[in-house]
């Protein structure tokens, strides 16, 4: 395509670099780098954690962000967490949203911690009754913490009727859940 400027015929300017430009040689294998430029998700996301691992924060924001709006919920859900932290990307609404998609796509931690947002009304109007809804979800997919916060709402009468006695039931299933974690299976000798 040619514009026109006092009679002179001048070119487009050039295409902006490939998205993977500044990407160190050997940082990553030729086809992450290829399904990356293309604008593959998973690829995205494994570049942002090997600038991560380099201590190139600014841009792992960067290729974490192009995964998260890609639709990659790993990476939805740590800029999540990292916009709820204080410091330089510190936006606890916009950390809803990726929160929130994360949790439609059944990421347990985040439909946890989209759980305490609504609890704290961080980022999202303080709802405990949706907090109490976010915490059951989660409990049902198996996430300890969630169990725990799901007993303390119970404890203090947060979104639900105080009830000293479920809580303690959901703190116990909270326990086995998380010895169950913690400890691997024996392995046959």
């Amino acid at each position: 395509v040619k514009g026109r400027w006092s009679g002179v015929s001048v070119a487009e300017p050039p295409p902006p670099p490939a998205p993977t430009a500044g990407i160190p040689e050997g940082m990553i294998d030729r086809h992450t780098q290829q399904l990356a430029q293309l604008g593959q998700r998973r690829a995205s996301f494994h570049v942002a954690l090997k600038f991560r691992a380099a201590g190139d924060e600014h841009s792992a924001r960067h290729w974490m962000r192009k995964s998260a709006d890609d639709g990659e919920e790993y990476a939805q859900y740590w800029l999540g967490a990292q916009m709820l932290a204080p410091g330089a990307e510190h936006d606890p609404k916009l950390a809803v949203q990726y929160l929130a998609k994360a949790a439609e796509a059944g990421f347990v931690q985040a439909i946890t911690l989209l759980g305490n947002c609504y609890r704290n009304g961080i980022g999202a109007p303080r709802d405990p009754a949706r907090a109490v809804e976010l915490f059951r979800q989660a409990a049902d997919f198996g996430d300890p913490a969630a169990w725990r916060y799901l007993a303390g709402c119970y404890r203090r009468g947060e979104g639900v009727a105080m009830d000293a006695k479920e809580a303690d039931r959901l703190d116990a299933i909270a326990l086995r859940r998380e010895k169950s974690v913690e400890e691997p299976a024996a392995v046959p000798g």
